[in-house]
């Protein structure tokens, strides 16, 4: 069993459609060594590239094994594929936050964790999946 938070499917698109900055520079240095002239090109090279995407997966998973938390208002995993994840899952239990994705995880998360345990009783276990960490410093900690 596992939780989400902030997770989506449609690999390519979020590749050609985030605004996180790592994932900004890899777009634009994959595009000029590919020889791409534009982000649907690159979309449609990632998806000939990419052998795995969680929406091929999801459905093997039973909806009641899934909880996934979803960021209203993201650009770094898109909102539009947060909601295809959870379409491929089966619609499983989830939260709806306002937000962007990294108010989501670090600042409403918190204040939504009470709702989460009792949601989903303890039997889950919380994963963060496609989280991507774009830090101003050079520093990384893994939590």
């Amino acid at each position: 069993a596992a939780v989400l938070i902030v997770a989506g499917g449609n690999l390519a698109e979020i590749m050609a459609k985030s605004d996180q900055g790592i994932v900004e520079k890899f777009r634009e240095a994959r595009m000029k060594a590919e020889n791409l002239e534009s982000v649907e090109d690159l979309e449609n090279k990632i998806k000939e590239t990419f052998l795995f995407d969680p929406l091929v997966f999801a459905p093997r998973r039973a909806p009641e094994d899934i909880y996934i938390v979803v960021a209203e208002d993201d650009l770094s995993v898109p909102t539009k594929n947060q909601l295809e994840l959870w379409e491929s899952f089966g619609r499983p239990k989830g939260l709806s936050i306002p937000g962007k994705h990294f108010s989501v995880i670090f600042k409403k998360i918190n204040w939504n964790f009470i709702r989460i345990k009792t949601l989903v009783k303890e039997r889950y276990y919380i994963l963060l999946f496609a989280v991507f960490f774009s830090l101003y410093s050079r520093k990384c900690s893994i939590l």
